[in-house]
């Protein structure tokens, strides 16, 4: 009586072990066998890949997430976009970069630099990512600011379907492009507008 006891207890330990372990693991089974893994970021670019303009080059840092990266995602209108962190190290003058408006820019890279048109918006003549700092306002008052702040930027690029398309099928052809090119995106070249 004492074994079967035992052997049943063994058993339901055994049981839960094997319960707890498949309870961590972050795929989930879907109909017919499939896996469904967690959705991924579209791209992550290590820091030092994003390349800071010369005239904030040791004023301004880049502060990445908690793993060490800067993730490219689609926002909700289905645009990759690039959520930058900046913490000023020492004031900048602004004026000597440009005593008016000036605006800070993206433009995606692969590994060597080349740009990723698919990414880099195809209705803008300069191709650039543009946060929603529409005036530079927001920007040039954080470099004029005090040491250790911060300042996050939405920098928004080219998703490779028409504005308010209504066609789904072409939104995702547009999605996948972007999606596709977004797997070369390895640097992110900041550059100053006026």
């Amino acid at each position: 009586m004492k074994k079967n006891v035992l052997f049943a207890l063994l058993c339901t330990v055994i049981c839960l072990c094997f319960i707890a372990c498949k309870g961590g693991d972050k795929r989930e089974e879907k109909q017919g066998g499939e896996e469904n893994v967690a959705p991924s970021h579209l791209s992550q670019i290590k820091p030092e890949n994003i390349i800071l303009p010369i005239e904030i080059r040791g004023a301004v840092e880049i502060v990445p997430e908690d793993d060490g990266y800067v993730y490219c995602d689609f926002d909700e209108n289905d645009f990759p976009t690039v959520s930058l962190t900046f913490k000023l190290l020492k004031p900048v003058n602004t004026n000597s970069i440009n005593p008016g408006q000036f605006w800070i820019v993206g433009h995606a890279q692969d590994i060597k630099g080349r740009s990723i048109d698919d990414l880099n918006p195809k209705n803008i003549s300069s191709r650039e990512w543009r946060s929603g700092d529409s005036d530079g306002s927001q920007f040039k008052g954080f470099l004029e600011g005090d040491v250790d702040e911060t300042i996050t930027l939405d920098f928004t690029g080219e998703n490779n379907f028409k504005l308010f398309e209504k066609d789904q099928s072409k939104i995702d052809a547009g999605k996948k492009l972007t999606a596709d090119a977004a797997k070369k995106f390895e640097k992110f070249k900041l550059t100053i507008t006026e």
